[in-house]
């Protein structure tokens, strides 16, 4: 298994995030790609997702 630390992948800290092959995620991955090939339906995606993740409670 390969993993890379946070800041590696552009953050700040030093954890190592583990990543494997997982076919559970395959088709999200390939719906999150195509959505660039469509900018402006992917833009909306993007703020919806953005404001719903602000309206979450802190933990």
């Amino acid at each position: 298994m390969k993993s890379m630390t946070c800041q590696q992948l552009g953050g700040p800290g030093d954890l190592a995030l583990p990543g494997t092959t997982d076919g559970t995620h395959e088709q999200a991955l390939t719906s999150m790609k195509g959505r660039w090939k469509h900018p402006i339906a992917g833009m909306g995606w993007y703020r919806k997702v953005k404001s719903d993740f602000a309206a979450l409670p802190e933990s």
